[in-house]
């Protein structure tokens, strides 16, 4: 211990030490990172605070990894994907996403009809400003089936269709 300038004893900051290239980290399950955060932990806040901390300690210091698949995530959006989500009232786009409970990286359909046909609309948000949401969108409709390629869009108005929650390609593969 050193001291202050007011002569007293100060704790010794502690250092991260980040493992070279090539060196083995150690690997953890996400299971294993939700019982760590569960240590302690006496509240949710302070539960769900702990995971981000561990996510974010793997992501910037590379000290460990996380391996496999996030199961609880995963579960929780299966079970949101059989139910529309909530009409928005709101008049900003960004201001829509956060009272439908739109997170970035939510992917999102809404299909229109019109008589002889309809068209659907596969939205994953990117970006989320204070008043602009920024989504990747494919499109499809009666005429042409198949997705188109994404493009990058803003400003969707959300309270025209019934959306849900899908999961993202990538999330389908992991099923």
């Amino acid at each position: 211990m050193h001291s202050n300038d007011q002569n007293q004893p100060v704790a010794p900051t502690p250092s991260v030490t980040c493992r070279p290239a090539g060196v083995t980290r150690p690997d953890i399950s996400f299971t294993q990172l939700y019982e760590i955060a569960g240590a302690g932990a006496e509240t949710r806040g302070e539960y769900e605070a702990s995971v981000r901390a561990l996510v974010l300690l793997a992501a910037k210091t590379g000290m460990f990894t996380i391996s496999g698949t996030d199961e609880r995530r995963r579960a929780r959006r299966l079970a949101q994907t059989t139910e529309p989500l909530p009409c928005p009232t709101s008049a900003s786009t960004a201001d829509q996403c956060r009272e439908m409970g739109i997170e970035l990286g939510d992917v999102i359909e809404g299909r229109e009809s019109y008589p002889g046909g309809w068209n659907e609309a596969r939205l994953k948000l990117l970006w989320l400003g204070e008043d602009v949401a920024v989504w990747s969108e494919q499109s499809r409709d009666s005429r042409s089936p198949e997705w188109d390629a994404p493009e990058e869009r803003s400003n969707w108005t959300l309270d025209c269709r019934e959306w849900r929650r899908v999961l993202s390609p990538f999330e389908q593969e992991q099923q």
